[in-house]
């Protein structure tokens, strides 16, 4: 009669403990969803920057072909940008920093230890870099390296040599 007791129990106590393995079955399998999308994310290129605007002609350069570039596009880092005429085309950086290249430039966003840098293979930018919270931001030609934090500056990467202006605030050259 003890056992029949127990028997006419155990229903609901399974019951009970099925509900349980259910709701920790369905926790494993949203854990495991959620760290296959971490993973998923995690293995796409980071944008660097976005494009604003490419007014005249903006490209991607890669070795074989140029891409148009609209304004909404993502540059990763490494990615080459050329600006064909027209009276320049905005990019902003992951920081809110903005960069206008000028006429017939180009360029190339990196990582770098400390920071991001822009390299400037030819041509010019106008720098209207954001306060940096963490890291710097430099833009590097053949010849110089300008480190900035918060301020508006123009670099001009020519075969004689780089020029910097700042129009406001301070750079390190």
């Amino acid at each position: 009669s003890r056992i029949l007791e127990r028997l006419r129990r155990e229903p609901v106590r399974m019951n009970r403990l099925g509900r349980w393995r259910r709701a920790a079955w369905i926790s494993v399998a949203a854990g495991a969803a959620a760290a296959v999308f971490l993973l998923m994310i995690a293995n796409q290129p980071v944008a660097f920057a976005t494009v604003e605007s490419a007014d005249g002609g903006l490209y991607r350069v890669t070795d074989s072909t140029n891409q148009t570039l609209s304004a909404g596009a993502k540059l990763r880092a490494g990615e080459r940008v050329h600006s064909n005429g027209g009276s320049g085309s905005m990019i902003r950086l992951a920081d809110a920093s903005q960069v206008e290249l000028r006429s017939q430039s180009e360029l190339s966003l990196e990582r770098v230890e400390d920071g991001v840098q822009i390299r400037l293979n030819s041509g010019g930018v106008i720098v209207n870099a954001a306060r940096q919270k963490v890291g710097h931001l430099y833009v590097q030609t053949k010849d110089v390296r300008v480190s900035v934090v918060g301020t508006v500056f123009m670099v001009n990467a020519e075969e004689q040599g780089s020029r910097v202006v700042v129009i406001e605030g301070e750079v390190h050259v």
